[in-house]
């Protein structure tokens, strides 16, 4: 369905920029900017090729083709440079952000695969919690690992939806209360991910009580591989 999703998508994607491409070179760069039937299609494509973005991780994440390519980063920088990605979003629900993650912890991990799901965990925790509310980023050394947590302040997740989390398309009972569009892959590609690091990732939740997303990684890990 992911692959069949993804061949149906494509095409009319391309399409639809391309004729946005033609109208700008026909009118000037900014007829996007003046025109409102023209700044709707562009806010379309922007929206369509999310969905395509995320069906595509998820297709790579259940083939088993995902590649995780390691580099010497600091897991602090990593953290704080999304934190800083959201800081706008944070500020028009009025939340805060607390981060304690110590200075020294220095990992050979895939930069931008860890920073997609540090980013999946902070928007869920924004999106899910409600205003003038603190979302805690921390992180610790367990034994051969390093845990990295994201914990809110909002709606929870039940005892009943919390086994379901990182199933594809799943999105809880009440998610459309607080975000209205989402397909339900963000936290099936994060588990993949962490999964394809030697990591582990998990939910600890309750009902207006707040959700604590974690995942732990290896702090070191003998070789660059593949899965496939």
């Amino acid at each position: 369905l992911v692959g069949l999703a993804l061949h149906q998508l494509g095409t009319p994607l391309s399409i639809f920029r391309w004729w946005v491409e033609i109208l700008e070179e026909k009118y000037g760069d900014h007829i996007c900017e003046e025109t409102d039937a023209c700044m709707q299609l562009e806010e379309g494509i922007t929206r369509l090729q999310d969905v395509f973005n995320d069906l595509q991780e998820a297709h790579t994440v259940s083939r088993g083709n995902l590649l995780y390519e390691k580099e010497k980063a600091s897991l602090r920088d990593i953290i704080h440079d999304e934190v800083e990605v959201a800081s706008g979003k944070l500020a028009r629900h009025k939340q805060a952000t607390k981060v304690d993650i110590p200075e020294d912890i220095i990992m050979n991990l895939d930069r931008k695969l860890i920073e997609g799901v540090v980013q999946e965990l902070l928007e869920n925790a924004i999106t899910y919690s409600s205003e003038k509310s603190t979302i805690t980023i921390s992180a610790l050394r367990r034994k051969n690992n390093v845990v990295v947590s994201v914990r809110d302040q909002g709606c929870g997740i039940s005892k009943e939806e919390l086994p379901h989390v990182f199933k594809k398309f799943v999105r809880g009972d009440n998610a459309h209360k607080y975000r209205a569009v989402g397909n339900g892959l963000g936290l099936y590609v994060s588990k993949g991910i962490i999964e394809e690091a030697g990591g582990k990732i998990w939910v600890e939740s309750k009902v207006d009580q707040g959700t604590t997303a974690s995942f732990s990684l290896p702090i070191s890990r003998s070789k660059k591989f593949w899965f496939f």
